[in-house]
């Protein structure tokens, strides 16, 4: 019997017995020891457990716990057992959703893969192939070049994180954003301008602008840029392009979309029908109207790659305020900006 099982009275009585034992023990000093026999009602006087009694009681109780404890053991292993079974059903139907939502993932992810590279690969089509690379080269002008012209744009997207630039070519106004330290991404449907911008360390992609956009979340852009692009596009792509545009830029977010200048009709003469690749000439109040339907607002107009005065109507010898006045307008309908940009805010 351990120390727990003994009760009160038991322990009375070994008090009792030490102190007998103690006081037959010779004493250098004269005093009594105080006798423990009047608390033995101590006893009687607490509850007791009957299981720390002595005799039937005892053994009684001892067996009902037994009977208890059993009867506990096998009502919590029952709820336990049904608890793991619920749990192992529930992270089964988990594991199976899961499963699920993988490979519908998957499945969505590729075919929307498999439609941008078709509807790439329709825009990208064209019944004479050239390349494209050579022809920038050739008739654009150098890198160099086209980043200075398109330096005053940088402006319009100050203190901004997230700007996407549509047809970014050979990359140039991407290479002035990471100057000023602005994150950004191109998008092209041409795999050498690709290939170009990707060596260059540009974040580029091989898609074209509207199947890419549809993919992003609305209101998650900070600016969106196109550059001498819309000129090659149909009108309704190019419609569902500023539909798409408005829907993914942030509030306040600027959209720049620049295009050969219809109204200087030296343009045809010297540039737009150089390129066997462009479409439609779109003339500014067109582009406008366009912007304002859909809602972008703050809308301007900036004209820009002006001719030189050297390659103008000259006024000659004449000192005739008319005559001067109708070469102005010959030299404005002639020699006008070649190309022009519309500025707008959503």
């Amino acid at each position: 019997m351990n120390n727990f099982d003994l009760t009160a009275e038991e322990i009375l009585e070994k008090l009792d017995g030490d102190v007998h034992r103690l006081r037959a023990k010779p004493r250098d000093r004269d005093y009594d020891l105080p006798s423990f026999d009047h608390l033995g009602s101590l006893n009687d006087k607490w509850n007791l457990p009957p299981s720390h009694r002595k005799g039937p009681i005892k053994r009684f109780a001892d067996f009902a716990l037994r009977k208890l404890f059993l009867v506990v053991k096998n009502f919590m292993g029952g709820i336990v057992s049904s608890q793991e079974s619920y749990n192992e059903k529930v992270a089964s139907q988990f594991a199976t959703v899961t499963e699920s939502i993988k490979l519908e993932s998957e499945r969505v992810d590729s075919e929307v893969s498999d439609l941008r590279e078709s509807i790439a690969a329709v825009v990208a089509k064209d019944d004479v192939s050239i390349d494209y690379f050579k022809f920038e080269n050739k008739f654009r002008g150098s890198e160099e070049k086209i980043m200075e012209m398109q330096r005053k744009y940088l402006k319009y997207f100050e203190g901004v994180e997230n700007v996407l630039d549509i047809g970014c070519g050979r990359g140039e106004f991407l290479r002035l954003l990471k100057e000023k330290g602005i994150s950004s991404k191109g998008i092209d449907i041409n795999a050498t301008f690709v290939d170009h911008c990707i060596k260059a360390n540009s974040n580029v992609e091989f898609v074209d602008a509207n199947s890419y956009l549809i993919g992003l979340e609305d209101d998650s852009l900070d600016g969106i840029t196109a550059f001498q692009v819309i000129e090659h596009l149909d009108k309704k792509y190019l419609i569902d392009l500023i539909t798409l545009c408005y829907k993914k830029l942030k509030k306040g977010a600027c959209l720049v979309f620049e295009t050969p200048n219809p109204k200087a009709l030296s343009v045809f003469v010297n540039s737009f029908y150089i390129d066997l690749s462009h479409k439609n000439p779109i003339h500014p109040q067109a582009l406008l109207f366009l912007m304002e339907s859909q809602g972008f607002t703050e809308a301007e107009i900036a004209y820009t790659s002006f001719v030189k005065g050297d390659d103008m109507l000259k006024y000659g010898d004449i000192d005739d305020e008319a005559y001067r006045k109708n070469v102005d307008m010959l030299n404005n309908i002639l020699y006008g900006p070649q190309d022009y940009a519309v500025i707008v805010r959503k």
